[in-house]
C-alpha cells in the first residue's frame, strides 16, 4: 500500500489526478492492479488514502514545531518568522498531492475531507498562542481577531502562491524572501513596527 502512495504522490507531481490512471500507479509502485483493488475500492479510495496519510505529517509537522522548547524566549518578530518559515515549508511539499486534495476536496461532497480539515484546524490554537503570547506588542484594536486573520493570511497567501505553478513563477518572492515577505505582511497586519 505505502509503494502505490508513494508512486501516486510521485504522479501527482507530473500530472493531475484526472490524468492518472490505475495502471499508472501501479506500474510506477511496481504492483498489479488486482494489488490495488485488494488495498482500494476504486481511485477516490486512493485519494482519501492519500489525504488521510497527508494530513497526519501535516499535524506531526506542526505539533513538532509547537514542541520545539524555545518558544517563550523568542520575540514576536522571530515567532511570526518562525512561523511564516514552517507555512512555506508544509506548502512547499507534496505540491502536486496538495493541490489534487484542495481541489477535489472542493469538487467532491465528502464528509472525509471535511472532518480531516477539522482535525487539522484543532491544532491552529496552539498557534495562536504562541503568537497571543507577546499580546502587549500588538497595536492592532483587536488583537486575538488579528492574530487569527493574520495567521490564515499567511496561511493562504504561500498556498496560493507555492500551489499554483503559474503563481510561483511571477511571484517577487521565493526562498527566504517569500519567508520574510509574509512574517512583515503579518506583523504589519498586527500594527506591529518593522525594524
Amino acid at each position: 500500500m505505502a509503494r502505490m502512495l508513494d508512486a501516486a504522490e510521485a504522479l501527482l507531481e507530473e500530472k493531475s489526478w484526472s490524468e492518472l490512471t490505475i495502471q499508472d500507479v501501479v506500474s510506477r509502485a511496481g504492483t498489479s492492479v488486482g494489488s490495488f483493488y485488494g488495498r482500494f475500492k476504486d481511485k477516490d479510495g486512493l485519494l482519501h488514502a492519500l489525504d488521510e496519510r497527508f494530513f497526519v505529517i501535516m499535524i506531526e509537522m506542526i505539533e513538532a514545531a509547537v514542541a520545539q522548547p524555545d518558544w517563550e524566549s523568542m520575540t514576536l518578530a522571530a515567532t511570526i518568522a518562525r512561523l511564516a518559515q514552517l507555512t512555506v515549508d508544509l506548502h512547499s511539499q507534496k505540491r502536486g498531492l496538495m493541490r489534487t486534495l484542495i481541489l477535489q476536496a472542493r469538487l467532491i461532497n465528502d464528509l472525509r475531507f471535511r472532518e480531516r480539515e477539522a482535525r487539522l484546524n484543532s491544532h491552529i490554537p496552539q498557534l495562536l498562542a504562541l503568537v497571543l503570547a507577546h499580546r502587549d506588542e500588538i497595536r492592532h484594536a483587536d488583537p486575538q481577531t488579528a492574530v487569527q486573520f493574520g495567521l490564515l493570511q499567511m496561511f493562504y497567501t504561500a498556498r496560493e502562491m507555492l500551489l499554483w505553478p503559474h503563481l510561483e513563477e511571477s511571484m517577487p518572492y521565493q526562498g527566504e524572501a517569500l519567508v520574510q515577505a509574509l512574517a512583515r505582511a503579518y506583523l504589519g497586519y498586527l500594527c506591529v513596527e518593522i525594524g
